[in-house]
């Protein structure tokens, strides 16, 4: 196959990839199956941290936050870049949930930030500003998880180890892992065997923060 030919193949392969939303509705239909499992992250949220308020960076279909309005919480916001997700949004979160580019939305203040499985798609450059927005919104704690090199997925463009989110955590000085909570909770974790086994990376990739 010459170099045009090649070339040619490329073009086509970036502009399909350009012209197909990453986060479609077939994506946030596929989130469908992980409503009971947020539900239950949401209980443990509930238990173990007690939150009177939160926002959910990158909250999908806002799940965790549906939860967590059932367990009495009324301050709850959620912010899901795509628009795709509208369809999906239960009925009563539609006034909590903005549309946005998460490196541009400006919060109000929380007792927790939630940040699921988001920081692996969004740029290594743009990583500290991201964790910036994240201590921002947040005054007690910060619910962190983000998917370690291997871990396969959509858009998944910064995958790195649980050091390097602690270092960038650290470079802004606001927030300090909480390794006694983190653990207690992942303990908390392993009594829903569709998380542990179906789901592992959302409690193998956790840490919980807490305010300096």
């Amino acid at each position: 196959m010459n170099n045009s030919v090649i070339q040619a193949l490329e073009r086509h392969i970036q502009e399909d990839k350009e012209s197909t939303p990453t986060y479609d509705k077939t994506f946030f239909q596929n989130l469908q199956k992980y409503r009971p499992t947020y539900h239950f992250i949401a209980d443990i949220i509930a238990a173990y941290l007690k939150p009177t308020s939160a926002i959910d960076w990158g909250c999908g279909c806002g799940y965790i936050l549906e939860k967590l309005q059932m367990h009495g919480i009324t301050n709850l916001a959620g912010v899901e870049g795509s628009e795709e997700v509208r369809p999906f949004i239960p009925e009563n979160l539609v006034d909590y949930i903005e549309i946005a580019d998460v490196l541009l939305f400006q919060p109000s203040y929380y007792d927790l930030a939630i940040s699921i499985e988001v920081a692996e798609h969004i740029e290594k450059k743009n990583a500290g500003r991201f964790v910036n927005a994240i201590c921002g919104s947040a005054d007690k704690w910060i619910w962190f998880s983000a998917g370690q090199p291997g871990q396969v997925g959509t858009g998944h463009i910064n995958l790195q180890p649980l050091s390097y989110w602690e270092e960038v955590f650290g470079e802004i000085g606001l927030f300090e892992p909480d390794w006694e909570r983190t653990y207690e909770i992942k303990q908390a974790m392993l009594q829903n065997h569709k998380l542990s086994l179906g789901f592992s990376w959302l409690r193998d990739n956790l840490l919980i923060f807490r305010r300096i």
